[in-house]
């Protein structure tokens, strides 16, 4: 997958807004611009831990419903935050359920849809 492929796919949910920055970009649900349904980093500007300088990475964010972040069965050891196409607890925002993965595959990120159809759903229904 493509960043340009995944932020397609957020934009069709409809209601999306989009900012981007300094290589960043962010997807909000409706008018609501504290705390992103998505982000896509594609440089380190903002990130000291995947190591976004290497060529053609980017990471994928996404906030998750509580239950969807429970279900990955995430487990307390050392993670390597550079690692591709592996589904993490974001470095710094796992505890607000967001997760992260680093050019997610086409696999992973099916996988991943119905968790953040999920999310924008129920961000949506707080408009």
């Amino acid at each position: 997958m493509t960043p340009d492929q995944i932020a397609a796919f957020i934009l069709s949910l409809g209601n999306i807004s989009r900012l981007d920055q300094e290589g960043t970009s962010f997807f909000f649900v409706g008018d609501d611009q504290r705390l992103p349904l998505a982000t896509i980093l594609t440089t380190s500007a903002h990130d000291s831990y995947s190591n976004l300088d290497r060529e053609g990475v980017f990471r994928l964010n996404i906030s998750l419903t509580k239950d969807d972040f429970r279900s990955l069965g995430f487990q307390e050891e050392p993670r390597d935050f550079t690692a591709l196409d592996t589904i993490m607890p974001h470095p710094e925002y796992g505890m607000m359920h967001y997760i992260c993965i680093l050019n997610p595959s086409a696999e992973s990120f099916a996988r991943l849809q119905p968790m953040l159809v999920a999310s924008y759903q129920k961000k949506l229904a707080k408009q």
